[in-house]
């Protein structure tokens, strides 16, 4: 289980004075849109892209509902748990493990674009509440955040005519340096995964070399 301790190591970044550019939109090779932001002084790559093979899980669970279900339904999955991790080598096509630098900043970043999020006309919007998600991805992508070496990604493992799910900018941030020290630092593997096992808000958060 990735223990809430973890927002520890990462949160001594919000001690600095947040600095937040304008988000620039990129397109890559593939069409799909990104954007960069510029966090007191590090570039974060934030994109939508379709979950990679080594996350989509080899017989998907049925949602119940099959492929009538609504796909505008979203589920907030703020409210679960990530506590079946998974250590693993060949999460990218690097083989290295992301550098420990890259991924504590990166944490740093996403956990300081959680604070400029919250808001006076927003009341719901605070800073570590599972009730108020900052993006959401529908089934079969993941929202990705990388910076230098590390990526960190939340995916959607619904499958085709499942729930969109919402999540939370702090939940990521927070996750991130539990994987990377439990699955780098201590197994010593190039990456990790943790997954949430819950009928709806099937997902993983990953933690590997960009």
């Amino acid at each position: 289980m990735i223990s809430t301790t973890s927002l520890i190591i990462s949160a001594l970044a919000l001690q600095a004075p947040l600095v937040l550019s304008a988000i620039l939109p990129l397109l890559d090779g593939r069409g799909v849109s990104t954007q960069v932001l510029n966090i007191n002084g590090h570039e974060v790559h934030v994109g939508l892209v379709p979950i990679a093979s080594h996350l989509i899980p080899k017989s998907p669970p049925s949602s119940g509902h099959g492929a009538s279900l609504n796909k505008r339904v979203v589920n907030n999955a703020c409210f679960y748990g990530c506590p079946v991790l998974t250590c693993t080598n060949g999460l990218s096509t690097n083989p290295d493990p992301p550098l420990a630098a890259d991924c504590g900043a990166l944490a740093g970043a996403i956990l300081l674009l959680a604070q400029s999020e919250v808001t006076t006309t927003f009341p719901c919007n605070l800073y570590g509440s599972a009730q108020c998600p900052n993006f959401s991805v529908p089934p079969g992508f993941e929202q990705q955040y990388s910076l230098g070496t590390c990526l960190t990604g939340f995916a959607n493992l619904n499958p085709a005519g499942g729930p969109t799910l919402s999540y939370c900018d702090y939940l990521v941030g927070g996750a991130a340096p539990g994987i990377f020290n439990n699955c780098v630092g201590i197994a010593g593997n190039t990456g990790g995964f943790c997954n949430s096992q819950n009928t709806g808000t099937l997902y993983a958060l990953e933690v590997r070399h960009a």
